[in-house]
């Protein structure tokens, strides 16, 4: 008899064990952490010769990927975030790789690195962990360097100051000051970092070059514009020895700064007569 319950007992428990085994191996090779193994492998697989067979950057893919992912979330169990971070990795240094290069060409275009800022932002809205990635700030530091170039260039390769003479206070833009702020970021832009990734763009070259070429002829504009200010506002007052003094102390000051003038030259000598 007590044989016998020995042995039931041994049946017991390898029925039992038996029954574990076949819940954790489960039809689809199901793990206790929940993961398919099988389909886990074959995603794997397949996701991973896919980002292999493409050599640039590929939003489709991208989502395609990352829409099998989520139908098979629940099924996967951990092995979703394996995979998932697998895809990431993989789109990142696709779209680094892309932008970057784009970036490197002489005739970088804008239309293509504003699409990849997008979908870099799309990238980022899809992704946990990516934000300081190093990859990523190169990409997003390059960017904003090339869109800030590009609006100062743009702002700045024909611009002209205009004097705006005051005659109260006898005071007008300092073309000087304008000048240095020009060539300081100028100097800045070529000097950051991240230049070297745009430095063969040619664009950015002859831009930068054309806003500093400029300036001569700005700075004669400026020049001629201020003397017809100065003689238009000094025609509205009435003529005294206080508007007088005034008028040569202005001439003294526009000489040493940007030198004789024949209106105002002309103009002050009659002014006096």
């Amino acid at each position: 008899m007590k044989s016998f319950k020995l042995l039931l007992i041994a049946v017991v428990v390898a029925g039992a064990i038996a029954g574990l085994l076949l819940l954790s191996s489960g039809d689809g090779g199901t793990t206790a952490s929940g993961q398919d193994d099988k389909l886990f492998d074959r995603l794997e697989t397949e996701l991973s010769e896919q980002w292999q067979s493409v050599d640039a950057w590929d939003r489709g893919l991208f989502e395609a990927s990352l829409d099998r992912l989520y139908q098979n979330e629940e099924r996967l169990g951990s092995g979703y975030k394996v995979l998932a971070d697998m895809v990431a990795n993989d789109a990142c240094n696709l779209l680094h790789q892309s932008m970057m290069g784009e970036f490197g060409n002489a005739a970088c275009s804008k239309q293509k690195v504003d699409q990849y800022n997008d979908d870099l932002k799309y990238f980022l809205s899809k992704t946990t962990g990516y934000k300081t990635n190093k990859k990523v700030k190169q990409m997003q530091d390059t960017y904003k360097l090339y869109t800030d170039i590009i609006s100062f260039i743009q702002k700045n390769k024909n611009r002209t100051l205009p004097p705006n003479f005051d005659f109260e206070t006898g005071k007008y833009n300092d073309f000087k000051a304008h000048e240095t702020s020009i060539m300081t970021s100028i100097k800045n832009y070529r000097d950051n970092s991240h230049f070297e990734y745009l430095s063969n763009i040619t664009e950015l070259n002859s831009g930068l070059d054309q806003v500093e070429a400029n300036l001569p002829k700005a700075k004669t504009t400026f020049k001629n514009s201020l003397a017809k200010e100065i003689i238009a506002a000094f025609e509205q007052h009435e003529k005294t020895s206080e508007h007088s003094t005034k008028l040569a102390r202005l001439n003294r000051e526009f000489i040493e700064r940007y030198g004789s003038q024949n209106d105002l030259r002309d103009y002050v000598l009659r002014y006096n007569n």
